[in-house]
């Protein structure tokens, strides 16, 4: 046997036991926490393959194995022993044939207590086995150790009904009165059903119920099952909406023991009815000379969740056009969301110039209050004809086309008469 110089201190979870420790199975209570104790060997073994007088016969014994049921699913676990003269690291905790941790190396001469952490998710639901394996570094001598006391302290996962309440909303950003689905989950992840549902569910100040009921009751919710129960709210106060209190739920076992649990708050925004406007000019043609006519449309969109009422669109135009053919302003009363309008006026160009203009619209959302959003900006060019000063249009040619011919008549027939 090989002697080593270094100690290795632990701090041992002090714990206080409602059964005989002897017992293989027993509750123990470590500070506000249940955990469950099963004893695997109190007597002392020898593990390894040396002879000594002072020491238990090892009988060949190379490990320490025991096999063990377990009634649920466990969430956390650690196995304790008292070592005597561990010499090598390699020496090994197995659970379920998986490597979970070494032997505490302490090699004087003295008892030491030895804990290692089991996870979990190693150890399952019925039979398991635990074994302790004393090793070898050259294939040919066993390390030779003592130990006694060896016992696991397991903590379940959750074996009472558990409800945990989660909760959806339809729409997380509405407008004033818009309905809002609320619909409240119930899972129960414990590992018992539960019976006696009662769930209590709160609604945010100024909001009201439109339909079904904040208040829900179940008669069962079997382990690793949920349901669900559905209520409408709308509320008119603008900005975040959110319940004062969270909402509570009340259930018991099959023996009568009664459970709590909570139900989130309720928490969304109502939007300011803002309507989204947007506006848009275009002309036929943009290079004009004086006299020319070109016909400018103005379109309306409005997108979003609002209607825009009272819409009123002006097209700014200067003295240098006149309006023949329509209206540069457009009255609207009412304009749904997801609407689209648009109208077309004529202007003909009276002198030069460069005229760079914008459409403008108002109107109001469905709190009363006025809005106002500009178009694009137009650009026209209007120049005077390069060979006279002033354009005489088609119709204005026509006109004096017809004047010379009936002055030409005219003074044919004097001069027929005077001959």
């Amino acid at each position: 046997m090989r002697p080593f110089s270094i100690a290795l201190a632990l701090t041992l979870l002090l714990f206080t036991s409602t059964a005989s420790a002897y017992d293989f199975y027993s509750q123990v209570t470590v500070g506000n926490q249940t955990y469950y104790r099963f004893d695997f060997m109190l007597k002392t073994i020898h593990l390894g393959d040396n002879i000594n007088m002072e020491w238990p016969e090892p009988e060949g014994r190379k490990k320490f194995e025991s096999t063990f049921n377990l009634r649920g699913n466990v969430d956390d676990a650690t196995m304790f022993m008292d070592v005597y003269q561990v010499n090598n690291i390699c020496n090994t905790l197995k659970i379920n044939d998986v490597k979970v941790g070494s032997i505490c190396h302490h090699s004087p001469d003295d008892w030491f207590t030895c804990s290692i952490p089991v996870p979990g998710g190693i150890l399952k639901k019925g039979e398991n086995t635990m074994t302790i394996e004393t090793c070898t570094e050259d294939k040919v001598n066993y390390d030779d150790f003592q130990v006694k006391n060896v016992y696991l302290l397991i903590k379940y996962v959750e074996l009472n009904p558990k409800i945990i309440a989660t909760k959806v909303l339809s729409n997380y950003n509405v407008g004033p009165g818009e309905q809002v689905n609320v619909t409240v989950i119930l899972s129960n992840v414990g590992s018992k059903a539960a019976y006696n549902i009662t769930a209590v569910d709160y609604i945010p100040p100024k909001a009201w119920i439109v339909n079904g009921s904040r208040i829900a009751e179940f008669e069962l919710i079997k382990e690793a099952d949920a349901t669900r129960y559905r209520y409408t709210i709308a509320c008119n106060k603008i900005g975040t909406v959110n319940s004062t209190e969270l909402g509570v739920t009340a259930f018991q076992d099959r023996d009568g023991n009664n459970y709590t649990g909570v139900i989130e708050v309720t928490d969304y925004t109502v939007e300011y009815p803002l309507p989204k406007v947007f506006l848009a000019k275009k002309v036929s043609d943009a290079d004009l000379l004086v006299r020319d006519k070109a016909e400018v449309t103005v379109t309306i969109r409005v997108d979003g969740k609002y209607d825009a009422f009272n819409v009123t669109i002006e097209d700014y135009l200067i003295g240098s056009f006149n309006v023949t053919n329509g209206s540069q302003i457009a009255y609207y009363g009412h304009l749904p969301k997801n609407s689209t309008a648009s109208f077309t006026y004529t202007l003909q160009a009276l002198s030069p110039v460069e005229l760079s203009s914008k459409a403008v619209t108002t109107y109001s959302d469905s709190e009363g209050a006025y809005h106002s959003v500009d178009s694009n900006y137009v650009q026209i060019s209007v120049k005077e004809s390069s060979n006279i000063k002033k354009i005489v249009d088609a119709e204005t040619l026509l006109k004096m086309i017809a004047a010379v011919a009936v002055i030409t008549i005219v003074l044919y027939l004097v001069y027929m008469r005077m001959s």
